[in-house]
């Protein structure tokens, strides 16, 4: 979602800071308003603004420094007539510019340089200073803070610059300060409502499926009823002396029946993710688990399984069955993607304050427009009758519980890629389990 930051000049300000139409000043400053920048891209704004602010009073060298806390806006260098982006942000830490923040005014490179503290100031100025030959410095101020510099080099025709363009150069500042002030508001509303959308749209998401989930717990507890009896009925009937077609054709009833039994659970944990008891768990030891489980799949013997574990046990305090079931629904995933045989690789790795799993196969892929339709409840790629759709829509609401995320990579012919984050286990946590299996064990 983009607002758009869009420049203009109120009339309040072009009253308060132009001067009457009678001087050569005030026509220069006037040409500065009229090419005044109206983008919504915050590169083009600053490059206008620093360009105007050079050609106006006919800079060779200029640089817009912008506060690293305003860091939507980069700053930027004007070399005669071409802008490059300053990436350098010690060229902020300095004493000049620590001074500067407390003037309310833009001043010549003469009136700096005779202080007191020049000598000390300059001993530590930062060599971009010197190669731009710094005529004018120009604070730019919102809210009495310093969020920024206009500083401009030497003149194109080597004069130095007259007190009267000093004090250009001082509304300009106005100018350019209050657009960057309005750019931040605008970046930072445009934020909130980039989350405000985000929380809409899960709000939307989460009536649905309590709505859904209402449905299905109604639906599933009539077909388990149903089931209940055909299951005593098969009971019944495998106790009496049937011919080998008849012994055939029940089994196969059961097979279905168990089916049937099957969806119906996937069903319910659908409708309702217990909340179950979380505690202090190594990953490596559930993946481990799931592994060996795993190997009962009709397509274990062609797929051949690699392990990248990071040498830390990796803890992270969880549901071990609902994490099992995770792990277990994108495994199952990957060896039905990989029925010809494949490869797929369980790599785990930690990064700050959060562990990551990933689960690499070497199946076919998903397409890109089915990847966003992947976590829905009840869509499958499969074959009719071989999966339910909500192994992965279960999989996501459960580790959404636990404080993590999961995303889908990989496109056509590029395998596919699983990559399930979580929150590790804190320092201060660890200690507290720590104290609380010292106490059990007493």
């Amino acid at each position: 979602m983009g607002l758009g930051i869009a420049l203009s000049v109120p009339s309040n300000l072009r009253s308060r800071f132009l001067p009457k139409p009678s001087s050569k000043s005030s026509l220069t400053l006037r040409g500065f308003l009229k090419k005044y920048p109206a983008s919504s891209d915050i590169q083009e704004i600053t490059s206008s603004l620093l360009a105007r602010s050079a050609q106006a009073l006919k800079a060779s060298k200029a640089a817009l420094l912008v506060s690293p806390k305003n860091g939507d806006f980069p700053s930027l260098l004007y070399d005669h007539g071409v802008i490059q982006t300053l990436d350098d942000e010690e060229l902020w830490d300095q004493p000049l510019v620590s001074w500067l923040a407390l003037q309310d005014r833009s001043l010549g490179a003469s009136q700096v340089e005779t202080l007191p503290q020049w000598k000390e100031m300059s001993s530590l100025l930062n060599p971009f200073f010197r190669n731009l030959n710094s005529r004018i410095y120009g604070p730019l101020h919102s809210r009495g803070v310093l969020i920024g510099l206009l500083i401009l080099g030497p003149k194109t025709c080597g004069k130095e610059y007259s007190s009267q363009e000093i004090q250009i150069l001082d509304t300009i500042c106005c100018l350019v300060a209050t657009q960057l002030e309005n750019g931040r508001l605008a970046r930072q509303l445009e934020s909130q409502f980039d989350a405000l959308a985000l929380a809409e749209e899960k709000v939307i998401r989460s009536t649905k499926l309590a709505t859904l989930g209402r449905l299905v717990t109604e639906v599933a507890h009539e077909i388990n009823n149903s089931l209940q009896s055909l299951y005593h009925l098969i009971y019944t009937m495998s106790g009496q002396d049937l011919d080998e077609e008849a012994r055939r054709s029940l089994e196969l009833v059961a097979s279905e029946v168990a089916q049937s039994k099957l969806i119906m659970q996937e069903l319910l944990s659908f409708a309702r993710i217990s909340e179950s008891e979380r505690q202090k768990q190594d990953v490596h030891r559930l993946l481990e688990s799931v592994l060996q489980l795993i190997k009962l799949h009709p397509n274990a013997n062609a797929v051949e399984i690699r392990l990248s574990f990071q040498e830390d046990p990796l803890l992270a305090k969880v549901s071990a069955e609902q994490l099992k079931q995770v792990f277990y629904n994108i495994v199952s995933n990957a060896f039905d993607a990989m029925a010809t045989g494949g490869v797929l690789l369980v790599r785990t790795s930690r990064e700050g304050g959060s562990i990551a799993i990933e689960f690499s196969d070497t199946g076919p892929g998903v397409p890109e427009e089915l990847r966003e339709r992947i976590f829905e409840p009840f869509y499958t790629t499969k074959a009719f009758g071989k999966g339910t759709g909500l192994g992965l829509s279960i999989s996501q609401d459960i580790v959404a519980r636990h404080g993590g995320c999961i995303e889908i990579n990989g496109g056509v012919g590029e395998g596919t890629s699983v990559i399930i984050n979580l929150p590790t286990i804190t320092g201060s946590e660890e200690t507290n389990s720590k104290r609380q299996e010292k106490t059990a064990h007493r």
